[in-house]
Protein backbone atom coordinates (compact mmCIF):
# COMPACT_ATOMS: atom_id res chain seq x y z
CA UNK A 1 0.00 0.00 0.00
CA UNK A 2 1.47 3.18 -0.66
CA UNK A 3 0.61 6.15 1.23
CA UNK A 4 -0.65 9.09 -0.19
CA UNK A 5 1.37 11.80 1.37
CA UNK A 6 4.70 9.77 1.04
CA UNK A 7 7.81 11.32 0.64
CA UNK A 8 8.80 10.62 -2.85
CA UNK A 9 4.94 12.20 -3.78
CA UNK A 10 5.86 15.54 -1.55
CA UNK A 11 9.20 15.90 -3.30
CA UNK A 12 7.85 15.69 -6.74
CA UNK A 13 5.00 18.12 -5.63
CA UNK A 14 7.66 20.26 -4.60
CA UNK A 15 9.70 20.14 -8.00
CA UNK A 16 6.56 20.82 -9.55
CA UNK A 17 5.64 23.81 -7.13
CA UNK A 18 9.08 25.43 -7.81
CA UNK A 19 8.76 24.93 -11.75
CA UNK A 20 5.52 26.94 -11.89
CA UNK A 21 6.92 29.52 -9.28
CA UNK A 22 9.90 30.21 -11.46
CA UNK A 23 8.30 30.55 -14.25
CA UNK A 24 5.73 32.71 -12.31
CA UNK A 25 8.66 34.78 -11.28
CA UNK A 26 10.36 35.36 -14.40
CA UNK A 27 7.00 36.60 -16.53
CA UNK A 28 6.42 39.23 -13.39
CA UNK A 29 10.28 40.45 -14.13
CA UNK A 30 9.54 40.75 -17.96
CA UNK A 31 6.85 42.59 -17.34
CA UNK A 32 8.26 44.92 -14.86
CA UNK A 33 9.35 48.41 -15.56
CA UNK A 34 10.53 49.53 -12.17
CA UNK A 35 14.23 48.18 -12.45
CA UNK A 36 14.51 47.13 -8.91
CA UNK A 37 11.61 44.78 -9.04
CA UNK A 38 12.70 43.67 -12.44
CA UNK A 39 15.91 42.69 -10.59
CA UNK A 40 13.84 41.16 -7.20
CA UNK A 41 11.91 39.08 -9.81
CA UNK A 42 14.20 38.06 -11.61
CA UNK A 43 16.54 36.93 -8.80
CA UNK A 44 13.41 34.85 -6.81
CA UNK A 45 13.00 33.03 -10.62
CA UNK A 46 16.72 32.12 -10.58
CA UNK A 47 16.42 30.64 -7.35
CA UNK A 48 13.43 29.08 -7.65
CA UNK A 49 14.91 27.03 -10.89
CA UNK A 50 17.88 26.32 -8.82
CA UNK A 51 15.64 24.61 -5.91
CA UNK A 52 13.97 22.55 -8.75
CA UNK A 53 16.93 21.23 -10.28
CA UNK A 54 18.21 20.45 -6.97
CA UNK A 55 15.08 19.11 -6.01
CA UNK A 56 15.10 17.18 -9.51
CA UNK A 57 18.70 15.60 -8.42
CA UNK A 58 18.24 14.34 -4.99
CA UNK A 59 14.79 12.83 -6.68
CA UNK A 60 17.07 11.30 -9.60
CA UNK A 61 20.35 10.51 -6.70
CA UNK A 62 17.91 8.88 -4.35
CA UNK A 63 16.42 6.42 -6.81
CA UNK A 64 19.50 5.27 -8.38
CA UNK A 65 19.78 7.04 -11.78
CA UNK A 66 22.97 8.69 -10.71
CA UNK A 67 26.00 7.19 -10.25
CA UNK A 68 28.73 8.72 -7.82
CA UNK A 69 31.38 10.93 -9.18
CA UNK A 70 34.42 9.62 -9.53
CA UNK A 71 35.40 13.79 -10.98
CA UNK A 72 38.61 14.66 -9.05
CA UNK A 73 38.54 18.36 -8.12
CA UNK A 74 41.88 20.33 -7.51
CA UNK A 75 41.81 21.69 -4.34
CA UNK A 76 44.14 24.78 -5.41
CA UNK A 77 41.90 25.96 -8.51
CA UNK A 78 38.72 25.98 -5.85
CA UNK A 79 40.84 27.92 -3.19
CA UNK A 80 41.37 30.43 -6.00
CA UNK A 81 38.62 30.94 -6.62
CA UNK A 82 37.10 31.26 -3.31
CA UNK A 83 39.44 33.95 -2.47
CA UNK A 84 37.85 35.90 -5.53
CA UNK A 85 34.87 35.52 -3.99
CA UNK A 86 36.11 37.07 -0.50
CA UNK A 87 37.60 40.16 -2.16
CA UNK A 88 34.59 40.48 -4.09
CA UNK A 89 32.55 40.33 -0.76
CA UNK A 90 35.04 42.56 0.98
CA UNK A 91 34.87 45.08 -2.13
CA UNK A 92 30.91 45.36 -2.15
CA UNK A 93 30.87 46.08 1.65
CA UNK A 94 32.78 48.70 0.95
CA UNK A 95 30.70 50.06 -1.83
CA UNK A 96 27.58 49.76 0.64
CA UNK A 97 29.33 51.31 3.33
CA UNK A 98 30.03 54.37 1.25
CA UNK A 99 26.48 54.43 -0.62
CA UNK A 100 24.19 56.98 -0.35
CA UNK A 101 21.12 56.00 -1.36
CA UNK A 102 19.01 53.36 0.58
CA UNK A 103 17.99 51.37 -2.66
CA UNK A 104 21.75 51.23 -3.54
CA UNK A 105 23.28 49.84 -0.41
CA UNK A 106 19.59 47.15 -0.06
CA UNK A 107 21.66 46.19 -3.64
CA UNK A 108 25.19 46.23 -2.22
CA UNK A 109 23.64 43.96 0.42
CA UNK A 110 22.32 41.98 -2.20
CA UNK A 111 25.78 40.75 -3.86
CA UNK A 112 27.66 40.75 0.00
CA UNK A 113 24.77 38.52 0.46
CA UNK A 114 25.35 36.27 -2.62
CA UNK A 115 29.45 36.59 -2.52
CA UNK A 116 29.46 35.52 0.90
CA UNK A 117 27.25 32.87 0.23
CA UNK A 118 29.84 31.41 -2.80
CA UNK A 119 32.94 31.96 -0.35
CA UNK A 120 31.51 29.50 2.14
CA UNK A 121 29.94 26.84 -0.76
CA UNK A 122 34.07 26.66 -1.91
CA UNK A 123 35.13 26.33 1.64
CA UNK A 124 33.36 23.32 2.70
CA UNK A 125 33.85 21.83 -0.96
CA UNK A 126 37.25 22.60 -0.48
CA UNK A 127 37.54 20.96 3.20
CA UNK A 128 35.40 18.00 2.21
CA UNK A 129 38.06 17.39 -0.97
CA UNK A 130 40.98 16.95 1.38
CA UNK A 131 38.76 15.19 4.20
CA UNK A 132 38.32 12.38 1.99
CA UNK A 133 41.98 12.16 0.39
Amino acid sequence: MVRKNSFKSKLEHSISLESDLAEYYLQKSLKAENPVLKLVFRQLALDTMEHSDILETVRDMLSGRIPKSKERMRTKELEEHSKIEKELMLFYKEAERKAGEKEVKLLFQKLVSDEDRHHNMLETLIKTLRHRK
